[in-house]
């Protein structure tokens, strides 16, 4: 093989290499794939009773089928951090599906939460569904399922 020939199968192999990474790359960049990471940060940031950073991904217009607006879910937080000593978080089944003009998405998933209160543990077992959308380049939490739980703490 002449020194010719090996360097087009070496620059050849470069830009296969360059191309595979760019593949890999954008998949792990996906919206599917930055919204999953960021439902596994929140459910960490629960655990970790880290209310704060999880306020930042919710909208001030939020609204559940529990009737839960952000001020009561902030209202629900200040009771987790008064009564409950240990949570525990546990994600399955996520799917998510982001519309075709990327400014809406809804996340699927089983959440199994377990909190040890001072009056009594607790265990939810629920599938859940998050409906989000972009805002200044960021996926927020606008609407979800959720049930209220915090009666019970």
């Amino acid at each position: 093989m002449s020194k010719k020939q090996i360097a087009v199968l070496i620059l050849i192999a470069a830009i296969a290499v360059f191309f595979v990474v760019r593949i890999i790359r954008n998949a792990m960049t996906s919206e599917e794939a930055k919204i999953k990471k960021l439902i596994k940060e929140l459910a960490e940031d629960f655990e970790q009773k880290k209310f704060k950073k999880i306020f930042d991904h919710i909208t001030d217009d939020y609204k559940d089928e529990g009737g839960n607006t952000k001020e009561s879910l902030k209202e629900d937080a200040k009771l987790v951090l008064a009564f409950v000593n240990e949570i525990k978080v546990s994600i399955s089944d996520l799917r998510v599906v982001v519309s075709s003009d990327k400014k809406n998405a809804e996340a699927r998933f089983s959440a199994k939460v377990y909190l040890q209160a001072k009056f009594g543990d607790q265990n939810i077992n629920e599938p859940m569904i998050f409906h989000l959308r972009r805002e200044s380049g960021e996926w927020m939490l606008y609407k979800s399922n959720l049930q209220q739980y915090g009666e019970g703490l």
